[in-house]
């Protein structure tokens, strides 16, 4: 098992590996949401901020699809 190379990628490689992606969400009065989708190998820390800059007060987190 220590030879299997997935055990030394790390979690944004295995994220682009299984096709993950970060999902930013503003859940707006009324039970409205804005959402946003990034994939790509891009930063979560990057995705929060230019989310930032298109919805009003964003939470994204890291979904990766298994």
């Amino acid at each position: 098992m220590k030879d299997f190379e997935a055990f030394k990628l790390d979690k944004k490689q295995m994220n682009a590996i299984a096709g993950g992606e970060i999902y930013c969400v503003e859940e707006n009065p009324g039970g409205e949401f804005r959402t946003i989708t990034y994939s790509d190998g891009i930063e979560l820390k990057e995705a929060q901020e230019h989310a930032s800059k298109i919805l009003s007060n964003p939470v994204c987190e890291e979904v990766i699809k298994v």
